[in-house]
Parts: C-alpha cells; sequence; structure tokens
C-alpha cells in the first residue's frame, strides 16, 4: 500500500534532531564531555574520562545496543532474539567469546521479558538490568558506561560495580539536562551550548519554510511536540528556524514528557513568557503554548480546528523509544522515522566486513577502525577531528539497519520496521517533492525507505 502526505490531517513534529539537526560533530563530543566532567569533578571518576578525547571512541556510538548492567557487556540483539555482536565495556568480543558468554544459539535470556515491557509501558528500560541506548543524545552516555565498565574492570573493583555505571551516568545526565539547568545555567552542556549556538545547530533551509506553507495552505493542521523544556526549546528554534517559527503552527507543545504522553492522560500546562504554569489547562486554545499534556486531547483539539471528525495523523522523528513506536501502538498515528544515517549508508558502503577471530581468546579485541571505516578523504579515515560520518557509521557494529548483509534484521531496525510507515534521513529529504508524492515499498517489510532502502555491509 502507498504513502502519501496528504492522507493526513495533521502533521506533528519531534524538535531536537528531527524538526532541528544538531551539527553531530561538535554536539556528541560536548554532551560527552559535560557528562564526563560530572563524573570526575563530582564523583572522582579518573581524569582519563576527559584526557581521552571523544574521538578516540566515536566508531562505538551506534543506536540500538542494550546495555547488560549485570555482565557489563552491550549486545546488539537480531529481532527474534539472538546477539549478533557484543561487547565487554569497549572491548569487542570475538565469536568464541560470543558464544561462552551466550552459547552456541546465542540466545538473549531477557529478550522476551525486554520486548514486552517495552510494549505495554513504552520504554527501553527493563527493570536496573538492561537498557537500549537509542538516540543521539543517548549515545554519548553509552560510551561513558562502556567506559566505566572498563575502569571497574582496571580497578578490579568487581561485578558488583557494574551496577552502579548506569546510576552514576544518569547522575550526570541529570545535573546537565535537568529542566531548570538552562534558566539556571548548570552543568556544562547548557552554557557551551548558549556560548556558541550556531557551532552546535544546523540552520533550517528556506525549502523546509515553504514546504510548511504548501502543507498549511493545503488545510494540514502542523504541531510540535518536544520533551525539552519551553526556554531551551524556543531558543533552539529562534536560532535554527527564526524568530517567527510559531507563526508556522498550530500547535506547540514542550516536556511532553514522550513516551508517556502518547501512553497517559496527562493534563497539559499553559506555558506563559517560556515558564510552565501549575494549574491544569482543561481546553486548550488558539495561540497559546503548553507543556505536558496527552495525544487524546491534542487530537481533540486538532478534529476541532480542521472540522473533522476522525482524524488521521502523522507524527515525525528521530527516537524509537519517543517519536516512532508510541505514537503507533498507543494513539494509532502512523510515524516518519527520522535516521540521519540512511543518507550515510545510502551514499557509502558503511564499513568493509571485519573479520572475527573463529580462534579468539575471549579477551576480545579493538577492531582497527581506520581500515574499515570509508570516509571522504578518499577512503581513509582522518585523524585530525570527528565528522558527522564518524558518528553515523560504525565499524565495530555495523549498520543500524541490519548486520552482516540482512536489512531490518536487528531488534531496533525491527522495531523501526514494524512501526513507521516511512524512513528518511531528514525532512529536507522530502520537501521538495510534491505533497501527493506516493511513496512506494521498496524493501520486504512494512516500512519504506526514501530515497532508497540502506546498503548494509555483506559476509564476503
Amino acid at each position: 500500500m502507498a504513502f502519501s502526505l496528504c492522507d493526513f490531517d495533521a502533521i506533528g513534529f519531534d524538535v531536537d534532531h528531527a524538526f532541528v539537526q544538531y551539527r553531530l560533530e561538535n554536539i556528541f563530543p560536548l554532551v560527552y564531555e559535560s557528562l564526563a566532567r560530572v563524573l570526575v569533578e563530582k564523583r572522582d571518576y579518573p581524569k582519563e574520562l576527559l584526557e581521552e578525547p571523544f574521538k578516540k571512541f566515536a566508531d562505538f556510538c551506534t543506536r540500538g545496543l542494550v546495555l547488560d548492567a549485570d555482565k557489563g557487556d552491550f549486545v546488539k540483539v537480531s529481532k527474534d532474539g539472538k546477539v549478533i555482536r557484543a561487547s565487554h565495556g569497549t572491548k569487542i568480543m570475538g565469536e568464541s567469546k560470543m558464544n561462552e558468554e551466550y552459547g552456541q544459539d546465542r540466545k538473549w535470556p531477557p529478550f522476551e521479558s525486554f520486548t514486552a515491557d517495552m510494549k505495554t509501558k513504552g520504554n527501553f528500560l527493563h527493570g536496573a538490568t538492561y537498557r537500549m541506548f537509542e538516540n543521539f543524545f543517548d549515545m554519548p552516555a553509552m560510551l561513558l558506561c562502556a567506559r566505566l565498565i572498563d575502569i571497574v574492570d582496571k580497578e578490579d573493583g568487581g561485578k558488583e560495580k557494574y551496577k552502579l555505571v548506569w546510576p552514576d551516568v544518569l547522575s550526570s545526565l541529570i545535573v546537565n539536562f535537568d529542566y531548570n539547568s538552562f534558566a539556571e545555567n548548570k552543568g556544562f552542556f547548557y552554557p557551551a551550548l548558549k556560548s556558541d549556538i550556531h557551532k552546535y545547530i544546523k540552520p533550517s533551509s528556506e525549502k523546509l519554510k515553504e514546504w510548511l506553507k504548501k502543507l498549511r495552505n493545503k488545510g494540514m493542521k502542523l504541531f510540535l511536540i518536544t520533551n525539552s523544556q519551553a526556554d531551551f526549546s524556543m531558543f533552539v528554534l529562534e536560532n535554527a528556524f527564526g524568530t517567527d517559527w510559531r507563526s508556522y503552527f498550530d500547535v506547540y507543545i514542550s516536556r511532553a514528557e514522550k513516551p508517556g504522553f502518547f501512553r497517559d492522560k496527562r493534563p497539559f500546562l499553559e506555558v506563559v513568557n517560556r515558564v510552565n504554569g501549575k494549574d491544569p489547562v482543561e481546553s486548550l486554545e488558539d495561540g497559546k503554548d503548553y507543556a505536558k499534556g496527552n495525544s487524546t486531547q491534542l487530537e481533540k483539539y486538532l478534529a476541532k480546528l480542521s472540522g473533522k471528525t476522525d482524524m488521521k495523523v502523522l507524527f515525525c522523528g528521530d527516537s524509537l523509544l519517543s517519536d516512532v513506536y508510541p505514537p503507533r501502538y498507543f494513539s494509532n498515528w502512523q510515524t516518519v522515522a527520522l535516521l540521519e544515517e540512511l543518507e550515510v549508508e545510502i551514499n557509502n558502503k558503511v564499513c568493509e566486513k571485519h573479520e572475527i577471530d573463529k580462534t579468539d581468546d575471549g579477551t576480545g579485541y579493538e577492531p582497527d577502525t581506520k581500515k574499515q571505516k570509508l570516509n571522504e578523504n578518499n577512503g581513509e579515515q582522518k585523524d585530525d577531528h570527528t565528522t558527522s560520518k564518524d558518528i553515523l557509521t560504525s565499524a565495530t557494529w555495523d549498520s543500524i539497519f541490519g548486520t552482516d548483509g540482512e536489512l531490518m534484521n536487528t531488534l531496533f531496525s525491527g522495531l523501526v520496521d514494524e512501526y513507521s510507515s516511512l524512513v528518511i534521513a531528514g525532512l529536507d529529504s522530502i520537501t521538495e517533492l510534491p505533497l501527493d508524492h506516493s511513496f512506494e515499498k521498496n524493501v520486504d517489510g512494512q516500512t519504506r525507505f526514501y530515497p532508497q532502502a540502506p546498503q548494509t555491509s555483506t559476509n564476503s
């Protein structure tokens, strides 16, 4: 079945890494260093976390890995629950080590309970033991977890200390990204971002603005939903899109607390002067900004604006946890997954398939990513700085869209396939298409890719 934007009455967008794109080569090191500074300066972790720069470990970062806090392992799991690749801390496991840890069948024991929790609760956190990292703000935190596990092993701290790794990294995330941190200039992330915002975000294109006007002229209702606090989100929108950004949208919602926005029935709060009110709002009004809330009440308001009783809603975002799975599963909205990795994987082979030593001694190895990853510089990885391609591809873990020559065969990519209607690298990739363009399926599976499906590595 074909898919067209003209089929929808309302289209919504996440903000960070979706409606607004960031300069990944700058934002990733900033997030990593901001988190590491809290750990070093406030929690007495070794200074090596800061002395060894992010770029040294950039290839380790990818979406869709799960932390097993009992083992200190990261696993890339297939959609039928088998361990495809794994590491202990940052040390990549060879074939024999994976067989030793997970058996010849490579079955990942918590697969059923982990996916069941996700479908009932809409999250990728299973107890205190397992956590999936699936978005761009997550990935530097994932790398820190891996490096802390290395430190625990180096200091012979014992497996019981693996359990402390995620809570410590989470505490650093809270210091840097607490809802009040932007206004109070707390932590290390927001002060650096505010001092040089255009180093970290990309300007919105003129063709994006024209596309939004065309959608509105067709009678579609447009809205933004972000988990960020209003003050930070509006600051980003003003600097990326322009001070007139609000005029392009019928509704703006901050601090939405997705996925809960789609799952629960929290009341809306009015936002005045970029500050959340305290009293619940019974009904939404034109021209006002809101925080928190729920998709059911929003959909009723959009129906009122459009004069329709049976709304068809589309939501576009980058996070599987916040923007792709929950809107579809809990609210029956269709979704577009905005995955920047697609553009790189269409234009370039992600990596040369690295050979894992079948007879390794189980200690793991660090792949020679300089040889494996292709870059703009005549197929060689640059040494002087991190590039966006360094972040969007991983020779260590292979494509986010599949592994070992198979497309959409992982837990992460399988969920993207099941719950998104379309996968694109960014909104600009479709802004010049006619609004009635028909997106056809171009891979086996349920979703569609535009302009084409990615190319995964092969076993050859």
